[in-house]
């Protein structure tokens, strides 16, 4: 159950989580208290509005000046219309047992044989912590058309389906 917020992004985080599944910032240390424990001035500044997507079931909060759209099942929430800096969310069905790990390295190939200068690693575990298997944070790098790209990736496999 999430009781605990991110240092960087303020997003909830299960105890004991080693990677903020909305950010992707490594959770060294113990996440922030809970919202209702938190000043007033620890929040996330700005003004921000909630996003659903009710076919894929999911609700996230998104800066009220930030666009999101849902275009051929992949939604991009991005702070220009061209979506150059986004976060993009994308269900994906995989076979039962099939873990984040795997999966991980799965799309980084798919996307290194698209992109030449593509490349993808994951930060190992904090000392003395268990892996996860159906959660991975892999950040990336390449080129595409000339323009740079360069983020987090968060990978969550689960046994439900979101919609």
């Amino acid at each position: 159950m999430p009781t605990l917020h991110c240092p960087k992004c303020h997003r909830l985080v299960n105890e004991g989580a080693r990677f903020c599944s909305a950010c992707g910032t490594a959770l060294t240390r113990p996440a922030a208290k809970a919202p209702q424990e938190q000043k007033a001035e620890e929040r996330p500044p700005g003004n921000w509005r909630q996003f659903k997507n009710a076919w894929y079931g999911f609700t996230l909060d998104k800066p009220v000046d930030w666009f999101a759209r849902t275009q051929s099942g992949v939604t991009s929430i991005a702070p220009d219309a061209e979506g150059y800096v986004a976060v993009i969310i994308r269900p994906l069905q995989v076979r039962k047992g099939t873990s984040a790990e795997t999966l991980a390295r799965y799309l980084a190939g798919t996307l290194g044989k698209a992109l030449g200068s593509f490349s993808a690693w994951s930060d190992p575990p904090a000392k003395g912590a268990a892996a996860d298997p159906t959660l991975l944070v892999m950040r990336y790098q390449g080129t595409s058309k000339q323009v740079p790209l360069a983020g987090v990736l968060v990978l969550r496999v689960s046994g439900e389906l979101p919609w």
